[in-house]
């Protein structure tokens, strides 16, 4: 009867105080940790300029409104047109 053990490399070793990365670990660490980072930071931006586009949206909005208003109400009625 055969017994088959199968050893699992992992790609660190946890000393006692410290974590041992093998060759190439640290650099594709710091890859995954600029992908994060950077999907983090897209996500804020993208974020504050919908805030921003919205806040400009709404007063451009309200100001046609206003001006419609005053249009349609005071203007017209100075006009004096005969219908």
């Amino acid at each position: 009867m055969f017994i088959t053990v199968i050893i699992l490399i992992h790609p660190w070793q946890i000393g006692k105080s410290k974590v041992f990365l093998r060759a190439g670990q640290m650099a594709e660490l710091d890859a995954r940790r600029a992908e994060v980072l950077g999907n983090a930071a897209r996500t804020i931006q993208r974020q504050i300029h919908t805030y921003i586009a919205r806040k400009e949206f709404i007063s451009l909005r309200e100001t046609a409104i206003n001006l419609q208003s005053y249009l349609r109400g005071n203007f017209l009625d100075s006009l004096k047109l005969p219908w």
